[in-house]
Formats: C-alpha cells, structure tokens, sequence
C-alpha cells in the first residue's frame, strides 16, 4: 500500500481497502480501492492491482486522514465516517453483507462519532441510507 501511494500520490484509499486499513472489515483487499480527483489522467494507473474511483474536486479532499498499516507504514485514506458514508454511494458496488458488518463493528466501538457520519452523509447525499442503518444499530 505505501508503495502504491508513493507511485500515485493523488491517490487516497478509501472504500473496501480504507475498510480494511479501520478495521471495520477482516477482509483482505485484493485490488486496493484509491480515489482520485475527477479528470485525473488514469491511463498510466495499474489496473491489476488499483480499483480506481473518482470523486469531484470539491469532495475528493475531504475527511482524510494518515493511517498506519500492518507494516507500520503511513497512507492517506478517508476517515472512517468518510468510508461509510463512501460504501453506500450509488456507484460503490460494495457487497451488502461488507456494508452491514462494518456498521456493526462501527457501532460497536466506544469512539464512535455520529454528528461527523451524519455531516459527512449529508455533503456526500446519502442521508436517508446511512439513517436507516443507525436506525437499527444504535
């Protein structure tokens, strides 16, 4: 993951792999998830080991943060109310069953912070999915 990062510095972690990278998910990523910002030349990207995503300018930066990986290297990825709020967008394509485990394990944690998941749902437009599911869990 730090040597991808290091070759596409535009890029930023975030779906399954910033998941992963939160501990929200068990599941290795195969293809690591990057997002980057909307016309953003990817001819050059690695498809066989980068699923890359686009967001708009004015949303591709926020909520990101450092994140240590297993080898104690640093990466960027969306924080973790990014990512949920990410997993439920239209075009995610994300498994249902990834979804509902990682609002589980969200849910559960003592840190937890919903007016940030709820600010973060309301400026990515996924207000009423992300309700429904604290609806349930909280």
């Amino acid at each position: 993951m730090f040597i991808l990062q290091s070759r596409y510095t535009r890029g930023i972690f975030s779906h399954s792999t910033a998941l992963y990278l939160h501990k929200l998910s068990d599941r290795v990523p195969l293809i690591y998830d990057m997002t980057f910002p909307a016309r953003y030349n990817a001819h050059r990207l690695d498809k066989s080991l980068i699923k890359p995503r686009f967001d708009r300018r004015d949303i591709y930066g926020l909520f990101q943060q450092d994140v240590t990986t297993l080898q104690n290297r640093t990466v960027r990825a969306y924080k973790i109310e990014r990512t949920l709020c990410d997993i439920l967008r239209p075009n995610a394509n994300v498994d249902q069953a990834l979804i509902s485990d990682a609002y589980k394990r969200w849910a559960d944690k003592p840190d937890r912070n919903v007016y940030e998941l709820s600010r973060c749902a309301q400026m990515l437009g996924v207000e009423e999915k992300v309700r429904s599911y604290l609806e349930v869990l909280l």
